[in-house]
């Protein structure tokens, strides 16, 4: 047992002296290190030369983009803590003499490089870091960025091809390190050569990390666009083929104060989306973003907030709209839209479309159908970029100042021409269908409206449009066919031609007071209808036709029958500011043990919302012989 204690404590002492000679091992090895590092810091600038570092980031950034590099002041290089290179005023242009265009100005850039690179000649650059860099950068007509020449970037953009996995293949020959790329207030400028627009994108902060040109690039930016940060985040397995313009995956999210957007899926610089891609965008303030997308569209005007989710498929050619969710203000939609773009030509939109709420006005400005007030300049109608064939179901759709319900619409629009069909829908008790065509291309050609209303409750109808004369109650239908002028038609009446036809039953006409209209005739030349008293003239049937010209209604017929009174009315109606002109037969209905009382016969003129009343005396019987 002693003994076995005693081999214990040899053991023990053995492993105490183990440890203690490895841990002054370690800390020997620490302490040469260190030694090494401080020292190699010390004399790196006697061991490196300086002029190497410097050119050799010259020609780093030459050999990437394929043109001259010019540095205007001193550089500097500094090995603590890191061997870092810093190039002053670098200038990256192609061309010479008068050709000569500069494509890229850079304050200062950094870059960190291998401390042993460095000491064979060929220094090792990472971790690039741009001070206030200008860069110019041009889309070309095949909508390819075109800012590099033969360099490494444009060598690898024409060796690249798309993987199985969906990234990006690269021959081992064409890939190079990249690392991290910092820029700090930075200005990007691109130029569109198709149209000549040019994009400016201001305060530009980024971080890209891309280790090889190989592999996936993946980045966070901020900077100002036309006044408003832009925030962006993205992400790619193939950015070799972004950049080439053919189809990659890419992820992005982008954040305005006003607006974001979510996009998962594919995309080329040249053809924008493909394949199949996920979107989600919300804008809280539509106005704010048309000042900064520096585009604004007739109809959007009342709009506040806008949001839309959808799968976009692009198949064939056509990109369809799945699954798609919209809101304008507090009106929700869901739909299926395919659009079938058209090569130097109009696209073409097509679906169906649920809504809640449809704003019809702010629809037929969108069409570039004014119906408003009349302005300067108009604002773009969408049918300046697309064809459109959509069918539209709503539950409830607004024209000022009325609101049908249960709405079932078809819109075809083409640049010349546009058909708005209601086949059906609900208003006052009744069912309304109407049809307007209209040809916004031709600043000398009107449009048409046909409007047909059955079995709606006049009452309301009539009170809708703010009349405050005489007009009917009753259960009725109107036919309406009109030509309109060019233009705003409201401010242009005098234009107006066309027929009506309406028809009403068990009601009353409004304002006009049959008996009191019979006293004050008695006495009285000219008096205004509504000092005869504010009842109304009861009617079993109403028949009304007339006949519309250069803005002027003129009557075909006009009857009112009723159990006690009939009214006659013939003459003209004038659509706008103008006085009426009619004349009219009040006559009493007799039973056959009443006395018959003679007709009243008037003229009617002033404006429909205050006619004046002058009678018309009868002639005398002529004495006899």
């Amino acid at each position: 047992m002693v003994a076995r204690r005693r081999k214990g404590r040899a053991r023990n002492a053995r492993t105490r002296l183990r440890g203690r000679r490895l841990l002054r091992l370690v800390l020997v090895l620490a302490t040469i290190g260190l030694v090494s590092f401080i020292a190699l810091r010390v004399a790196a600038p006697y061991m490196i030369s300086s002029t190497v570092v410097r050119s050799a980031l010259a020609s780093s950034i030459s050999r990437w983009t394929g043109h001259d590099v010019f540095i205007s002041s001193i550089s500097e290089v500094s090995f603590w803590p890191e061997p870092q290179v810093t190039l002053v005023g670098v200038t990256v242009s192609r061309g010479t003499g008068s050709d000569r265009q500069v494509l890229g100005e850079i304050d200062a850039l950094e870059a960190s490089f291998s401390f042993f690179s460095a000491l064979s000649g060929q220094p090792d650059f990472t971790e690039f870091r741009f001070q206030r860099p200008r860069i110019r950068i041009e889309r070309n007509a095949e909508g390819r960025l075109d800012w590099t020449n033969e360099g490494l970037l444009s060598e690898a953009v024409r060796a690249v091809k798309p993987s199985a996995d969906g990234g990006q293949a690269l021959p081992a020959s064409n890939d190079a390190r990249v690392g991290t790329v910092d820029v700090t207030d930075g200005e990007v400028t691109i130029v569109d050569l198709r149209d000549g627009t040019e994009t400016v994108l201001s305060a530009v902060n980024a971080t890209l990390e891309w280790p090889r040109l190989a592999t996936p690039l993946s980045g966070t930016a901020s900077m100002t666009l036309r006044g408003q940060d832009l925030n962006l985040d993205f992400d790619s397995p193939a950015p070799l083929l972004l950049i080439k313009g053919d189809e990659a995956p890419v992820r992005l999210q982008a954040s305005l104060a006003a607006a974001s957007l979510k996009l998962d899926g594919a995309m080329s610089l040249s053809g924008g989306l493909s394949g199949q891609n996920s979107v989600q965008i919300d804008v809280s303030d539509v106005s704010a973003l048309a000042r900064v997308l520096g585009m604004r569209l007739a109809g959007t005007e009342g709009w506040n907030r806008f949001s839309l989710t959808a799968t976009i498929q692009e198949d064939a050619g056509e990109w369809r709209f799945e699954t798609l969710g919209f809101r304008v203000n507090d009106s929700e939609g869901t739909g299926l839209i395919a659009m079938q773009p058209v090569a130097n030509g109009r696209s073409r939109l097509s679906g169906t479309l649920a809504i809640d709420d449809l704003e019809l006005d702010d629809l037929l400005e969108a069409l570039a159908v004014p119906i408003g007030d009349a302005v300067v300049v108009r604002l773009p109608s969408i049918l300046r970029w697309l064809d459109l064939d959509i069918r539209i179901s709503a539950a409830r759709a607004t024209f000022a100042p009325f609101t049908l319900a249960d709405v079932g619409a078809s819109l075809i629009g083409r640049e010349d021409e546009i058909a708005l069909v209601i086949g059906d829908a609900r208003l006052f008790g009744g069912t309304l269908s109407a049809r307007i065509n209209a040809r916004p291309g031709a600043e000398d050609a009107g449009g048409n409206l046909v409007l047909m209303i059955d079995d709606a409750r006049f009452g309301e109808l009539f009170e809708g449009l703010g009349l405050t004369g005489p007009y009917p109650t009753g259960t009725g239908s109107i036919d309406l066919h009109l030509t309109l002028p060019p233009g705003d038609w409201r401010r242009k009446p005098d234009a107006i031609s066309g027929k009506l036809r309406m028809s009403a039953t068990d009601g009353t006409l409004r304002h006009f007071d049959a008996d009191g209209l019979r006293r004050l005739a008695t006495d009285r030349a000219y008096f205004q209808l509504d000092t005869a008293g504010d009842g109304g003239l009861d009617f079993d049937r109403l028949d009304l036709t007339a006949r519309i010209a250069n803005g002027v209604a003129e009557l075909d017929e006009a009857q009112l029958s009723g159990q006690d009174e009939s009214l006659q009315l013939s003459g003209i109606v004038p659509l706008g500011p103008l006085a009426l002109a009619l004349t009219g037969e009040l006559t009493a209905v007799a039973s056959p043990s009443e006395a018959l009382t003679a007709p009243l016969r008037f003229f009617l003129g002033g404006t429909i919302q205050t006619p004046v009343i002058s009678p018309i005396q009868a002639p005398k019987p002529t004495a006899g012989p």
